[in-house]
């Protein structure tokens, strides 16, 4: 089945890919027809520039569809970035194509320090939209995700969109950046808390130092436990924080997604499944769709991103967003290496 599933998704996408290439040659035809046996008329010259600047177009999109369909799969690998800190890029073709993004991070490692994307409490809006790329700069830290759920957000066109850079923002759930909470009140959110030495929990604190909020914790005790609504059986990219039964590691889980032949996305299901097979005891659910986003410090200190985002239906470009999730190292790391 999964033989003839992949031939049937090739098989749409040449054919989409061929009805624009069909259309751009259609587009030319006429307009050669239409200077052969009308020239010399200057609303004719008109109208066969217009048929060769929409030939030009619809070849342009066809160029971009075969692209975006025949996209080639990144080699699997692994690579240690920091002392304690492992990353992992795999590719799989079944239930169908997966790019899988894994961060292992050694919760024992001394010299390691968590972030969250800093708030203003006071307002109703307490976060400036920014990309993981813009927050990884300004905030110091060496490799960053996004994370949790947020509003408003919109993306009808692409010049129908909310939130641009810097627009007013807020985030779903409790959160917290060194003691500063804001967020909205979702209490059936379950929350992480990170203490100021980045020891995880899921029981509230005393005091909340770092708090980050998902829809779901999905994983509890090794089992799994999610409604069959929409949202989980669907396919989308999906970013997780996941941990072992003695919270002594740490995983960032992020499948990239909306990509067809590269990367589709996975249910909520699949994911879990994905998880348990790489020894998860807990999981909590963030954001995921265009949001999904993986970035680390390059050697030049710019940030390199490492998994294949896509806003707007174009991979690699990164969603303006509320909140993120970052590791600051002190130590002196390897360079990673960029998909």
């Amino acid at each position: 089945m999964e033989v003839f599933s992949f031939i049937a998704r090739l098989l749409l996408s040449v054919a989409d890919f061929g009805l624009w290439l069909l259309l751009g040659l259609l587009a030319l035809i006429a307009a050669g027809l239409t200077r052969r046996y009308l020239r010399g008329r200057w609303r004719i010259r008109l109208a066969t520039a217009g048929l060769i600047l929409v030939a030009v177009a619809l070849l342009a999109i066809s160029g971009y569809q075969f692209w975006f369909t025949h996209r080639p799969i990144p080699p699997d690998m692994s690579q240690e970035l920091y002392p304690g800190v492992l990353y992992r890029r795999e590719a799989r073709a079944e239930p169908r194509p997966l790019v899988i993004h894994t961060v292992r991070i050694d919760l024992n490692q001394p010299g390691l320090e968590f972030h969250i994307t800093p708030g203003n409490s006071a307002t109703e809006y307490p976060l400036m939209a920014q990309t993981a790329s813009q927050f990884l700069r300004e905030s110091g830290v060496q490799i960053a995700i996004n994370a949790g759920f947020f509003t408003p957000w919109w993306s009808r066109t692409p010049w129908d969109y909310y939130p641009h850079p810097g627009e007013p923002v807020t985030v779903k759930g409790l959160y917290s950046a060194e003691g500063v909470r804001y967020g909205i009140d979702v209490t059936e959110y379950p929350v992480l808390y990170l203490s100021e030495d980045g020891q995880p929990q899921f029981e509230p604190p005393t005091e909340i130092y770092n708090a980050i909020a998902g829809n779901y914790l999905f994983i509890q005790d090794g089992e799994v436990e999610l409604p069959s609504i929409r949202y989980n059986v669907e396919i989308h990219p999906r970013t997780v924080i996941a941990f072992d039964a003695d919270f002594q590691i740490m995983l960032w889980i992020l499948i990239d997604g909306r990509q067809p032949n590269y990367s589709e996305g996975v249910t909520m299901f699949e994911l879990a499944e994905i998880a348990r097979d790489m020894g998860v005891d807990y999981a909590l659910n963030l954001d995921g769709g265009g949001s999904t986003t993986l970035v680390v410090e390059g050697e030049d200190g710019q940030p390199v991103v490492l998994n294949s985002p896509i806003d707007q239906g174009l991979p690699g470009r990164e969603r303006y967003i509320a909140s993120h999730l970052g590791l600051a190292v002190t130590e002196v790391r390897t360079q990673p290496t960029s998909p």
